[in-house]
This record gives structure tokens, C-alpha cells and sequence, in this order.
């Protein structure tokens, strides 16, 4: 419904078998993305910038109910506007060095986001980026935050901590 009501394109897929232990799909040469549907784990294989959903919807979208855990992999420097837009069932994703930016809509309606893991980059967190997630409590960035975006976290009701904000540039309201 979200594809339609904001005019993005999309496709609808098959049911997929239940025995498919594992879904993968190529975006471009240099962006793979895989799950594997016993762990619940979306796997994202990206070299520079990750394309942008900006007027589609990401191919691993069609599947959110096998999507528990994101693991973006070191490599990709950004996360993309609408990359996971509401996939309501991820609870914790892993946020590699290289990724120094989180576009806008990249986590919006992620209702069961509890914790996102950032390891040593700075990051600048896009507007509505997380707007939506009310479960999440806490997001790390153990080298600072430099700018956040507006209503980044609107309706984040549960978020309790931010680490590294003493660095942080710009606040937009």
C-alpha cells in the first residue's frame, strides 16, 4: 500500500516456496543483497553508494515478513532513502564503518527496531529517518553524530539513549 499511496513503482512476486532456505537478488554489479529465512537475516553486499529507492521500492521489501536482522556489510557508505521502509518486523540492525550517512525514510514504520549497532564512522542521520520506530531505545555511533535531520525520530516514544553527540553540527527541528 505505502508503493502505491506515495506513486512509487513496484511488482508484485509469487508466494515463495516455503522449503527457498535462501532469497537473493542483485540490485546492481556492485550491490547483492541475499536472506536466509532461518536466521531472519537480510544480508546487504554493496561497494560506494547504495542505489537510492527514492522512486521504487527495494527488491527484499516484497519479503519483510523473512526479515528479522539487517547486516549491512563494510563497503556501502550510505544507507538509502526508503531502503526499509516499513519493515515492521526488523528488530536490530548492524551498521558497518563505512557508512557515514542514513538517508531520509531509510528505517521509516520499522516498528519493532529495538537497537541500532553503528561502529566507527561519523554519521549524519537524514529527516524521518527513523520516524515511526517506537520501539527503538538506543542508536551508537561511537565516533559522533554530526547532524540529524528533521523529525528524524518522530514517534520514537521508546528511544532512551543516543551515544556521541558531542560532535553533533546541526539539529533540524
Amino acid at each position: 500500500q505505502y508503493a502505491i499511496d506515495n506513486s512509487l513503482n513496484y511488482r508484485i512476486i509469487s508466494k515463495i516456496p516455503d522449503d527457498t532456505e535462501t532469497l537473493s537478488g542483485k540490485v546492481t554489479n556492485s550491490f547483492l543483497w541475499s536472506i536466509d529465512k532461518m536466521t531472519e537475516t537480510l544480508t546487504l553486499d554493496c561497494n560506494g553508494t547504495m542505489v537510492s529507492f527514492e522512486n521504487d521500492v527495494a527488491p527484499w521489501i516484497q519479503y519483510e515478513e523473512y526479515i528479522k536482522n539487517i547486516v549491512i556489510n563494510d563497503g556501502c557508505t550510505n544507507i538509502s532513502k526508503n531502503a526499509f521502509t516499513l519493515c515492521s518486523k526488523v528488530e536490530s540492525v548492524l551498521i558497518p564503518n563505512s557508512v557515514t550517512n542514513i538517508n531520509s525514510y531509510a528505517f521509516y514504520g520499522c516498528s519493532s527496531l529495538t537497537s541500532i549497532g553503528k561502529a566507527n564512522n561519523q554519521l549524519i542521520i537524514g529527516n524521518n529517518a527513523f520516524m515511526e520506530c517506537n520501539s527503538l531505545t538506543s542508536i551508537e555511533a561511537t565516533n559522533g553524530i554530526l547532524a540529524i535531520g528533521t523529525e528524524a525520530f518522530k514517534n520514537c516514544n521508546s528511544l532512551a539513549s543516543i551515544s556521541s553527540l558531542e560532535g553533533l553540527d546541526e539539529i533540524e527541528p
